[in-house]
């Protein structure tokens, strides 16, 4: 059997076997509401109304977490738009990217879309988010979360984020959510290829676009202005 990815952060963490642990126990189901159609306790009552009760998330308005609800995107205040299906951890990119109201965004990796409205729900109708995407194939979810959460403020660009076509310094606040490796996905993917060599090869190939889109980032966004790197992978190479 092939060494387990996780066997390498043995020397990088206090208590490796708590790691393996916590990367088997199931993930919360998080929502956020979508203030610009409904109201949280609309939801709350929606929700409660099928047996779905939900905790406060208090760090960020209008979040929520649930467990054992298995198929939270089959619920008609789902499909109306009233709340967006989100993990709790990937809230923080757009905590940490604070968009003000009248600011100018750029989404650099936007697909599937869930950090895009999140941005454009944070900004109101005085800013504007430019939403990237350079896979074809994923438009279309990001087109599909823009039109159902009722964002207006948003343009989505096809493109590849590494030399993306627009003057330098022509944003407030710049996202570069890059493609990664995905360890921090390992809970929800327990059955794929998790092994070391596997992994670290596609860190090899990621890692030289990951620094290509940082510092494309660095060049639009405007001085003094606030960029945000995330990843969901816990590999040093990647995030260091």
């Amino acid at each position: 059997m092939n060494e387990h990815i996780l066997s390498r952060y043995g020397a990088l963490v206090d208590h490796p076997d708590l790691l393996w642990d916590v990367a088997q126990r199931p993930l919360p189901t998080c929502i956020w509401v979508n203030r610009r159609k409904t109201s949280d306790s609309a939801v709350r009552d929606a929700l409660e109304a099928n047996g779905i009760y939900l905790d406060a998330v208090d760090w960020w308005p209008g979040a929520f977490r649930t467990q054992h609800w298995p198929k939270p995107g089959e619920t008609i205040p789902y499909r109306m738009g009233w709340y967006l299906v989100q993990e709790e951890i990937a809230m923080t990119a757009i905590y940490a990217l604070d968009p003000q109201p009248t600011d100018t965004v750029l989404d650099m990796c936007a697909a599937p879309g869930n950090k895009t409205v999140q941005i454009a729900a944070r900004l109101g109708s005085s800013g504007f988010v430019v939403a990237n995407e350079r896979n074809t194939g994923r438009l279309s979810s990001l087109w599909s979360s823009i039109a159902r959460m009722g964002m207006t403020n948003v343009a989505t660009v096809h493109g590849d984020g590494r030399h993306l076509p627009l003057p330098n310094h022509l944003f407030d606040r710049v996202l570069v959510d890059v493609p990664c490796s995905g360890e921090g996905t390992l809970r929800k993917q327990l059955k794929r290829d998790w092994s070391v060599d596997h992994t670290m090869k596609a860190i090899a190939r990621l890692v030289p676009i990951q620094q290509q889109l940082l510092s494309r980032a660095l060049d639009l966004v405007k001085p003094g202005g606030v960029v945000v790197y995330s990843t969901c992978t816990f590999a040093p190479e990647e995030n260091e």
